[in-house]
């Protein structure tokens, strides 16, 4: 019988994959039918070892930052945790050749799932509540990245990738 999440930082992982996986866009860019299916396409850090993930594209990667809890004013202690959404995906045939349309077309992806998350956040999906909201989510500097054109190691694949630090705080 598997271990049921009650701690924070598990709580939020369980939390995070569905609320990706509730994702209309990110449903249609993996090829899911429904949230169920898009969680395979959803992987935890914590739970893979490290440089070990060997998933076909197009995925996400939650990985597991700094948490814990603050004083917020006198009497207020507040607890944050902070995760990182890394989308990635290859590069379509008919974009290689045109670094613009790759990007653009990858950033509509991403966005399209930030969008939802937003929209999705505090509400009732499915008849269950994804209970978190996100406090901030913001895209890393420098994203997104196409190793194959910035001579990469290792970039034998056409491939985009981008992070976005989310902060969750209650």
């Amino acid at each position: 019988m598997p271990v049921a999440a009650t701690g924070t930082t598990a709580v939020l992982w369980g939390e995070l994959e569905r609320i990706v996986a509730a994702s209309t866009v990110f449903q249609a860019r993996v090829g899911a039918a429904n949230a169920p299916e898009a969680l395979a396409f959803i992987f935890i850090d914590a739970f893979t070892p490290e440089g070990d993930l060997d998933a076909d594209r197009p995925y996400c990667l939650i990985e597991t930052g700094p948490g814990g809890w603050r004083k917020d004013a006198e009497v207020h202690y507040g607890s944050s945790h902070a995760f990182s959404l890394v989308f990635e995906d290859n590069v379509p045939e008919a974009y290689q050749d045109g670094h613009r349309d790759a990007i653009t077309d990858f950033m509509n992806f991403v966005d399209g799932v930030i969008a939802n998350i937003r929209a999705l956040a505090g509400t009732d999906w499915g008849g269950a509540t994804l209970y978190i909201a996100p406090s901030s989510i913001q895209r890393v500097e420098g994203h997104p990245v196409r190793p194959a054109l910035e001579g990469k190691e290792n970039a034998d694949e056409d491939y985009i990738y981008c992070r976005y630090d989310v902060e969750i705080g209650y």
